[in-house]
């Protein structure tokens, strides 16, 4: 049985740059081209081994490597703190956050029709996992 990690636990990754893109919110004595985080996915004790994150990205600066460091570091430190899987919430319709995190390792594992609700519609939400340690069944 794996050691039990703590629920709470929270990480967050920030990409920090001098300068980064020609955008004007981008330009400037620093700038954040993206961030990354991950947290408990469901508040029971049952769910612990479990992590939900994110990755965003400045839209100026897409397909830079940024979103790549910021997940290749977190994974690890995912993994560091005793998780087994991170779980990621997509839009349906967002393809290159989908190819993005599928290009990584992430697997489309769930469908949930109109789940969530942005820019007055009424999105499908993908859920993909990561494999942090070799699942228990094939």
């Amino acid at each position: 049985m794996a050691a039990k990690p703590s629920c709470a636990e929270i990480s967050v990754l920030v990409a920090a740059s001098e300068t980064a893109g020609n955008d004007s919110q981008l330009t400037g004595e620093r700038s954040i081209p993206g961030f990354a985080s991950f947290g408990e996915f469901r508040a029971w004790p049952g769910y612990c081994f479990t992590v939900e994150g994110t990755v965003h990205v400045h839209s100026s600066l897409r397909g830079q490597g940024v979103g790549t460091a910021l997940l290749q570091e977190l994974a690890p430190r995912a993994r560091s703190m005793g998780k087994h899987v991170p779980v990621a919430g997509v839009d349906a319709g967002n393809d290159s956050s989908l190819g993005f995190l599928e290009s990584f390792g992430f697997e489309r594992v769930a469908r949930l029709r109109e789940a969530g609700y942005k820019f007055d519609r009424f999105p499908d939400l993908v859920f993909l996992l990561f494999w942090l340690t070799p699942p228990t069944r094939p």
